[in-house]
């Protein structure tokens, strides 16, 4: 069985593996029973915690990890239930910035990126084809089988995850023919031993968060004035189909798979024309 520390580098870069690592250590220290603490013991330690000297920047992040953790459990079959998975503190969110996101054009030139290994090639392609087309998070693309790909019905299943909802996406024709070529050849030759997983690194297992990050910094250079990651990828794509393509909120929602409109919706570039259309409507001038 996978354990917790495989878990977590799975689904993190390295450097927040790490931080949730020392938070569960120190955590599984105050709680030795933590493995069955329930909704009320878990309100408990959060509020232990604001009364002690911790920042309120740590606790955030401390109740992610804690979160990952019974993820974890819950995923293993070592309990049935998730204690804290709809526990959320009140915080401001940062609003994205719209515009150091990047266009259509600009995404699909982080196709064109060469690889002097064959195997690599196509597979890489194969992860930007999905962050680009799909808007796909890291954690999304790690958890991928082969048998979320259906290259006869043109479609990929996502997988459902506390943060985000499950949904079946349309594949583009040019990513299937790639995915195709990705599977009988690339994966084969790069596989060390039998697992379903869908994208495979070049020492043979299952790609990570932390290794799709480092995929994407060589690509800096391209934009170096702007912050190039698979976060703000995603992010793209997820404003150009509300801003540039004019899709409806609920269908990009959809796409996306944000379990609330408002997650969506602050993607929404205001148009300054539209707005002004809307006042002389209403209040128009004499």
């Amino acid at each position: 069985m996978e354990t917790l520390e495989q878990y977590i580098y799975r689904h993190h870069t390295g450097q927040t593996a790490k931080t949730y690592l020392y938070y569960l250590d120190v955590f599984k220290m105050k709680c030795p029973n933590a493995r069955a603490l329930n909704y009320a013991d878990i309100t408990e330690y959060i509020n232990s915690l604001r009364k002690s000297k911790t920042e309120a920047t740590q606790i955030s992040p401390i109740l992610s990890a804690i979160k990952r953790y019974y993820d974890y459990l819950l995923e293993t079959g070592q309990r049935q239930d998730h204690p804290c998975r709809n526990f959320k503190l009140r915080r401001k969110k940062k609003p994205i910035q719209l515009q150091d996101l990047f266009s259509p054009n600009e995404l699909e030139q982080l196709m064109t990126r060469e690889n002097r290994f064959f195997n690599l090639e196509l597979r890489n392609k194969v992860i930007i084809s999905l962050l680009i087309y799909q808007a796909l998070a890291c954690s999304e693309l790690c958890r991928l089988t082969l048998n979320d790909i259906d290259l006869d019905a043109g479609t990929i299943y996502i997988k459902g995850s506390p943060k985000f909802a499950a949904r079946t996406l349309d594949l583009k024709p040019s990513q299937i023919k790639l995915m195709l070529d990705y599977i009988n050849t690339s994966r084969k030759n790069l596989l060390r031993s039998a697992t379903n997983c869908f994208l495979i690194t070049q020492r043979g297992v299952a790609e990570t968060v932390d290794g799709i990050h480092s995929m994407i910094e060589p690509l800096k250079h391209l934009y170096p004035e702007r912050n190039l990651n698979p976060t703000t990828i995603r992010q793209s794509v997820i404003a150009n189909k509300l801003n540039v393509s004019k899709e409806s909120i609920e269908d990009v929602q959809l796409f996306a798979g944000h379990k609330w409109p408002s997650s969506t919706e602050q993607y929404k570039r205001t148009d300054i024309n539209e707005q002004l259309e809307k006042i002389n409507m209403w209040h128009p001038l004499k």
